[in-house]
């Protein structure tokens, strides 16, 4: 029986990964619902927080985060490499979920009132997403954590996800959503994750490490996702 279960662990590796994963994320939804009120909450807002303009279009890349963690799993097919980033992935997460409920970060957002797509899509994610658990920011430490997993495999590929993690660490303040403490915690904790999980790893033999379709099906999602929101809004499915 152990020896089925081993097997049967060995080749599913990569679905019962992204699976642990998913469930780790998933924590993170019920603390967003079930903390307000619960916690008493502090600001980190600096005078360069106040002098940030809000700016609704960063709402775009700001649902990057909501796809980006798709792409190392398209992505990745070494087996070892890819249980390695499961454990730097989920390792960040505990460590954000800490932070989040013993030091209660909360941020006063603004609510635009225009009717246009993205001043729609920032009230929308204001009702998905409370204002609370700031410190580190989730979003920047997923997309930072992202990058570093990509650059292992191919250099070229994780600088282009470098600059995706900056153009989403600034849609985070543009649109708002977090204070640039925020920013730098997340940031920070993604680096010391990759030199604890992914800077010593070695790729063993000549097997292949990543798909190279992987584009192709992330911008499928993306724009099939994006297509389903912004559909959402024209057809007034969701009046915010």
């Amino acid at each position: 029986m152990s020896f089925i279960l081993k097997t049967f662990c060995l080749r599913n590796l990569h679905l019962l990964g992204t699976i642990s994963a998913f469930s780790f994320f998933s924590i993170f939804v019920f603390m967003n619902h079930l903390l307000p009120g619960r916690l008493n909450f502090i600001s980190l807002q600096t005078s360069l927080d106040r002098a940030i303009p809000f700016y609704a279009p960063w709402e775009i890349v700001y649902f990057l985060t909501v796809v980006l963690p798709f792409f190392p799993i398209f992505y990745i097919r070494d087996r070892r490499y890819y249980l390695r980033i499961i454990q730097y992935f989920n390792s960040t997460l505990v460590v954000c979920y800490v932070f989040f409920l013993s030091l209660p970060v909360k941020i006063e957002r603004v609510t635009p009132q225009g009717d246009d797509f993205f001043s729609w899509g920032v009230r929308l994610n204001h009702i998905l997403d409370n204002p609370i658990n700031c410190f580190p920011s989730f979003h920047v430490t997923i997309a930072f954590s992202i990058a570093f997993m990509i650059q292992k495999i191919s250099r070229s590929l994780g600088m282009l996800f470098h600059f995706l993690a900056f153009l989403i660490s600034l849609s985070v303040l543009f649109t708002k959503a977090h204070f640039v403490y925020d920013v730098i915690g997340g940031f920070t904790l993604a680096v010391i994750g990759y030199f604890i999980f992914l800077k010593g790893f070695r790729f063993r033999g000549k097997r292949k490490r990543a798909n190279d379709n992987a584009w192709w099906q992330f911008i499928i999602l993306f724009m099939t996702l994006l297509s389903f929101i912004y559909g959402l809004y024209y057809f007034e499915l969701v009046k915010l």
